[in-house]
């Protein structure tokens, strides 16, 4: 047992408080996966990263599993449990990226195995790659429309591009064809991929699209009008490393080979040239009409190159997986061979395994079945077939190898573990030497394995060295020792022999162990109803055992280990094996109910009882116990049947103690049973137990309690009782779920544990059996998606709380439930990515490929020296990073303006037409009567023109106070992207000072009219004060009320912004910091330090000036919108956010009192606004910022709605709780369907569950248990909480404390369902 266990069992002997309710505290566990081994469940996908040999498979419900070298593994978990439609590497960066159906792309850092950013298109993707370089992808869509996203490092983040290219001008006659053409595949060129690519529609139709020229270079000019029959397009590939031909797979079973012209061709003489078809490949997908889903090109250094093709996994066919040889007879003869899995295929991969880096390299094909099981052929064996087909020899197939774990030739059928073993003591060193030495490869290609056999002759583990220990018994009848120091389980020892004589396998279904680690005994029961009793030599123990052989197959690797073996036959299967403490006797349960008392050292079997039960024969569980009964001590036996019947023997007879049975009131499979002691001082006695049945010693009272776990619930009886045939239950727990296992940890006793086909695990106290934590494992879901039984599900626990859960063949799951770590070198066999590998510079350049240009490529390129000059057809190779540089700036221009574009860019044009630095009047103050009838002398459409007025002029004219120390510079924000901008708005650049000296003059010109703004502004706010102090009066309010439209600010809304904002004078162009500065002050020294506009010059670290060039008119309203921000987001984060950009106003939303975690941000200039956009995707904080460009009725409406919420009681409550008020129902929860779950939010972080008792205790009773606090993946608080009722109508009388305060929040309060409840629960661990 180990030190942390032992301290709970310290910890609940001490406690005082009456019963045992907080003997296990929820900081005390937690239920979590801590390693998964094997292929998952439900696999869709393949993806291979060739450098890093990093092999991704994903699943229907967002998982993805990774197989690294030495055996490392990892899985990811989308938060969406949902299935990827692609999945791709971006090799050798660490990098994966992951598009689900929901149209989210998600990318993966393989390095802290964490989801680093996720962008969702906002259309059907189609089509999904990735440049070598990573830097770049692009997206085809159901439209027909390709676009550029970009993928940025620090921090990571998506950046769509402005550069796209419309089906209108890649794909010709636009208006001849339907509303369902989508760009089915892109294919960046092989060798020009920053130049070139190649895209696929649906309809058939090929272009080549040069992406510098932004036109069309090459096409097939015809699509479905080209052929006789309807067909769609379903997979594609390139053919040949130059990029010259390409595959293209059609829904009719058509394979078509096509032609690709050199873009260097296009002179005068070529013009004409075009995509043509070379060939058809005749396989026979088109007879059986077959789809095909998938084609894949491999060509291996430089040997002959094959197109791997697979049809679609939802037809009835053999004949679904081909490979075709592609070379000069090719055009007459095709090459090929049929692979016949055994099931039919969903995807396929090609792997490299280097077992010397030097001197062998050898090439896999990975086949992922419907079953979700990988199959695998040697490449090597499949070129072989086919060069030995051509040359018209007999050669032979290659063989299937089925992947599955290393440690099943038979299936496992049951499962022992014990953990925290006494062992010799040894270096890290020595110890992961012997990992990396001894532990067995998953995959066949890991390692040299002959004959597709999984066989592994390996170094045994000793005994001595196994801190944790697995014992495993499979179909077979071989029992294996593994050692699981570290989930890489490593060979210990394996059992095959039957007798002392016979050697051999039994055949025959192991079903039960029992091992004792001390005594060196293990007991193992099978089918047939033999029972062998295996001692083992005292010195395979010791610390100096070791064994040359893991098969134990012969006479002499079995007496290496084993004693003797004692074999006793039972009647029925054997369920159960029990031993007495000194393995004096030993009792099996059978699964036709008999029972059978065995001596170890003498006669075979003492007797054996039958079990009668009235509903299921079968007896899973026995416990020998002494009790009293009437008055005297009793050594008795307690068996439980399949039905959970409980029954009582006396030990030494076997005889019916008495003739009751206690069971439940409605029959239950049974799972588990346990006896529990437990001793308490008198007076923390729980009330539930009968004190006449406690057992008194020195004052010391003694209850045992007999725990029982069914399917549907589990009880808690006392044992005094039940041996006399009484049921008296002292705790129940119905379960909302099926639960299929359960057991215990701790000695004694301090938990359970229950897992449920949902997913879920539970943690309960024992005995009281309340809720102490529940966690879900993914991996572990019932579901359509992950299509396997209870039965298939093996589960074994030890003593500390760790289960080893194995599901069938395919994978193994390691699961802790205590905070304590178990297992050694986790961190190593978790590490897929092989950091010594990635490139330093970030960008993956591959070497010039040359291609041997022969027979079916011989009508497109010509073989003599001179054709290949005259037609361009030399490789091309181009500086990496100079090419990535040379697309940020075509990528980052618009090449095709969109129509959204220009009905937004003339909507803003309309919107700020008036807005024009000379065009300021300012008139001279009047003044205006004291008191009540101001408000009826303002006139509201003057104010609002003047509001309208001095905010745009202002934020033409605003201007930075202080320079930006460099840190403060984006790093984005490069000069050369910054002058594009500027040129856009027809700003100077850098290097052209003309324009900025005029704009230096026209704004010193304006000095006095902005002094004058100035005063005019104070004067307003004064008065907007004024205003909002009166606003509580009947006749004003009534005035507040009135609805105004977006595009004019009624002065309603000029005054109390005014009050709410004019502190720090943001709206007005303070430049927004909360210090107090007011303009008055500020202006003057704005004017006098920095110009209109300063950015960072490439040649200086001070800022250069620049203005207005006389061409330019102001486009657009400054103003853009924040999303995601930090809710503790104060003003300042957002000034620091746009560190370098003028910024006049910042709003923060609000919603029912709270931020919403959004803010409108406006600017000087719409110049200022579009380099803020720049810096979308940015961290704030651990959290990353959405900017996007809004309207200026969506800003105005935000400060409004606003206002008109302050105005029904202080003004200034910005972050705080609104103002308590009259209580008002809401409809909408009046209406709502009620259960008996309300969902709290908006709780302090801090919240306890005896604060939110007392919350409802004056109202109606709530149990503490019924209390769940959500809390965050890292156990922190959300500020959300779950209460169970009693009934819904409870659930909707507690809905009066809706608002109320905890602390110095208010509390919102929600009907809930036990769905979301789960939801919640699951995202919490």
């Amino acid at each position: 047992m180990s030190v942390f266990v032992k301290k709970l069992v310290d910890m609940a002997s001490l406690k005082k408080h009456p019963g045992f309710s907080d003997s296990l505290r929820p900081d005390d566990v937690n239920p979590r996966l801590v390693f998964h081994h094997g292929i998952s469940s439900g696999s869709v996908l393949l993806a291979y990263d060739s450098i890093q040999q990093i092999l991704a498979i994903s699943t229907k419900d967002g998982q993805i599993k990774l197989f690294g070298k030495d055996g490392s593994q990892a899985l990811l978990e989308s938060s969406e449990t949902i299935p990827s439609k692609f999945l791709l590497f971006v090799e050798n960066q660490g990098i994966l990226i992951s598009v689900n159906v929901n149209n989210q792309i998600e990318v993966w850092d393989l390095d802290k195995k964490s989801l680093s950013a996720i962008h969702h298109f906002e259309k059907e993707i189609s089509s999904f790659v990735a440049m070598r370089n990573g830097a770049y992808m692009y997206i085809g869509d159901s439209s027909g429309n390709v676009s550029i996203l970009r993928l940025h490092e620090n921090p990571c983040h998506i950046e769509p591009m402005k550069y796209h290219i419309p089906l209108s001008a890649s794909y010709g006659k636009i208006n001849e064809v339907g509303s369902d053409i989508a760009a089915k595949h892109v294919l960046p060129q092989p060798t020009a991929e920053n130049k070139r690519a190649l895209i696929i529609y649906s309809d058939g139709v090929i272009t080549l699209w040069g992406i510098r020229e932004s036109k069309v270079v090459f096409t097939n000019s015809g699509g479905t009008t080209m052929f006789q029959e309807a067909k769609k397009v379903t997979a594609a590939c390139w053919a040949c490393s130059l990029g010259t031909k390409v595959a293209v797979g059609y829904s009719n079973g058509d394979i078509i080979l096509w032609s690709v012209p050199c873009p260097a061709d296009s002179n005068a003489e070529q013009a004409a040239s075009q995509i043509t078809q070379i060939c058809k490949l005749n396989l026979g997908y088109k007879a059986e009409k077959i789809p095909i889903a998938k084609l894949k090109w491999a060509d291996v250094d430089g040997k002959s190159s094959r197109l791997y093709v697979l049809g679609s996994s939802d037809c009835n066919s053999t004949n679904l997986l081909q490979v075709v040889l592609l070379n000069e007879h090719t055009e007459t003869r095709t090459i090929k061979l049929g692979l016949h899995p055994r099931e039919p295929v969903v995807d396929l991969e090609i792997t490299t395994s280097s077992i010397d880096q030097n001197k062998h390299r050898r090439d896999s094909l990975l086949l992922l079945g419907k079953s979700s099981h990988i199959y695998t052929y040697d490449d090597s064996l499949i070129e072989r077939y086919l060069v030995q087909s051509q040359n018209k020899s007999s050669p032979s197939l290659p063989k299937e190898v089925m992947v599955k774990l290393p440690y099943v030739d038979s299936s496992i059928t049951v499962t022992k573990f014990i953990t925290s073993i006494p062992c010799m003591p040894s270096s890290s060193d020595e110890d992961f030497n012997m990992l990396v030495k001894n532990s067995l490869p998953l995959f066949p290609f890991e390692r040299s394995i002959k004959d597709g056999s999984n066989s592994n002759s390996t170094t045994l583990t000793p005994f001595s060295k196994a801190k944790n220990l697995l014992i495993t018994g499979h179909s077979s009848g071989a029992i294996n020792f593994w050692d699981a120091s570290c989930p890489l389980l490593l060979p210990v020892a394996s059992i095959t022999q039957q007798s002392d004589n016979d050697f051999s396998l039994s055949g025959i279904p192991l079903t039960a162990l029992h091992f004792s680690y001390d005594s060196h005994i293990l007991v193992s029961g099978d089918q047939s109803g033999t029972v062998r009793i295996f001692t083992f030599k005292s010195e395979t123990f010791a610390p100096q055992s070791t064994f040359m052989s893991f098969q134990g197959s012969s006479k002499k690797g079995s007496s290496n280990i084993i004693r003797r073996i004692k074999v006793v036959k039972v009647n029925g299967a054997v369920l159960s094996i029990t031993a007495t403490e000194n393995l004096k006797h030993l009792a099996i349960g059978s699964d036709q109910g008999y029972v059978s008392l065995i001596d170890p050292d003498g006669p075979s079997v003492l007797y054996e009882r039958h079990i009668a039960s009235e509903f299921c024969t079968g007896n899973i569980s026995i416990h020998f116990e002494t009790c009293s009964f009437h008055g005297f001590e009793k050594n008795v036996i307690l068996v439980t049947t399949k039905d959970s019947s409980v029954f009582t023997l006396e030990r030494d007879t076997g005889s019916a103690l008495s003739s009751g049975v206690v069971r439940p009131n409605k029959p239950a499979k049974a799972l588990f049973t346990r006896v529990l002691d437990y001793s308490y001082k008198g007076s923390s006695m729980p009330d539930a137990i009968d004190v006449n049945s406690i057992s008194s010693d020195n004052s010391t009272l003694k209850q045992s309690f007999m725990l029982l776990c069914t399917e549907k619930s589990v009880y808690a009886f006392s044992l005094s009782h039940l041996v006399q045939g009484v049921k008296k239950v002292i705790y129940k727990k119905k379960f909302s779920s099926p639960c299929y296992w359960a057991s215990t940890f701790g000695s004694p006793d301090v938990g359970l544990i229950l897992l449920f086909a949902s997913g879920k695990i539970e943690i309960r106290s024992l005995p009281e059996l309340s809720l102490v934590k529940e966690s879900s494992i993914r991996a572990l879901t019932f579901s359509t998606i992950r299509p396997f039984s209870v039965s298939d599900i093996i589960v074994s626990s030890s003593l500390d709380g760790e289960l080893i859960i194995v599901n069938g063949n395919q994978e193994f799951l390691f699961v802790s439930t205590l905070l304590q770590e178990t297992y050694r070198f986790l961190d190593f066999v978790s590490m897929v990515l092989n950091k010594d590998l990635v490139n330093a510079q970030g960008v993956v350049c591959s070497p010039p490929i040359k291609e041997k240009k022969k027979g079916i490529f011989a009508s497109v390129i010509k073989d003599n020296k001179s054709a290949k000059l005259k037609n361009g057809h030399e490789v091309e190779t181009e500086d990496c990073r100079r090419s990535i540089e040379e697309l940020s700036t075509i990528f980052s221009t618009v090449n095709f303006a969109t129509d959204t574009e220009s009905e937004e860019r003339n909507t803003m044009n309309e919107e700020n037409a008036d807005l024009d630095i000379d065009d300021i009047e300012i008139e001279d103050p009047k003044e205006k009567p004291r008191g009540y009838p101001v408000i009826a002398g303002l006139n509201r459409q003057n104010i609002t023109n003047k509001f309208q007025a001095i905010r745009g002029k202002l934020k033409h004219t605003k201007v930075k106070s202080e320079k930006v120390t460099v840190n403060e510079e984006p790093q984005d924000e490069k000069p050369g992207a910054i002058d594009q901008i500027k040129k856009k708005y027809g700003y100077a650049s850098s290097v052209d000072s003309g324009a900025a000296n005029m704009a230096k003059t026209k704004l010193s010109e304006n000095l006095k009219k902005l002094q004058g703004i100035s005063l005019k502004t104070s004067e307003m706010q004064d008065t907007a004060r004024s205003f909002s102090s009166m606003a509580k009066d009947k006749r004003t309010l009534t005035l507040i009320s009135e609805v105004s439209t977006p595009s004019t600010t009624p002065y309603w809304i000029l005054s109390s912004a005014a009050a709410m904002y004019g502190h720090r004078g943001a709206l007005f162009g303070s430049g927004g910091v909360s210090d107090g500065y007011e303009i008055g002050s500020k202006r003057p020294r704005m004017m006098e330090s920095t110009p209109y506009f300063a950015v960072r010059s490439s040649s200086s670290s001070s800022y250069q000036t620049h203005g207005y060039d006389s061409r330019y008119q102001p486009s657009s309203f400054p103003v853009v919108r924040l999303r995601g921000l930090p809710f503790n987001c104060a003003d300042v984060d957002i000034f620091k956010f746009f560190g370098g950009l003028d910024i006049v106003d910042v709003f923060l939303v609000n919603k029912d009192g709270r931020f919403s975690g959004e803010a409108f941000v406006l600017f000087a200039g719409p110049m200022q606004a579009d380099l803020a956009l720049r810096r979308d995707r940015q961290n704030m904080g651990r959290r990353y910022v959405e900017v996007f460009r809004c309207k200026k009725q969506d800003y105005y409406h935000a400060v409004a709605t606003e206002v008109k919420e302050a105005s029904y009681g202080s003004i200034d409550h910005r972050g705080s709780p609104p103002p308590v008020r009259r209580k008002r129902s809401s409809p909408e929860k009046d209406r709502m369907e009620y259960t008996e779950i309300l969902k709290m939010r908006g709780l302090p972080y801090s919240v306890r569950k005896s604060e939110i008792l007392k919350f409802f205790q004056d109202l109606i009773d709530v149990r503490e248990d019924k209390i769940h606090i959500a809390c965050r993946s890292d156990g922190k608080a959300t500020g959300e909480a779950f209460v169970e009722f009693g009934s819904a109508e409870d659930a909707k009388k507690a809905m009066s404390k809706d608002k109320m305060l905890i602390g110095s929040r208010y509390v919102e309060l929600f009907p809930s369902t036990p769905d979301e409840f789960r939801r919640a629960a699951s995202r919490s661990r």
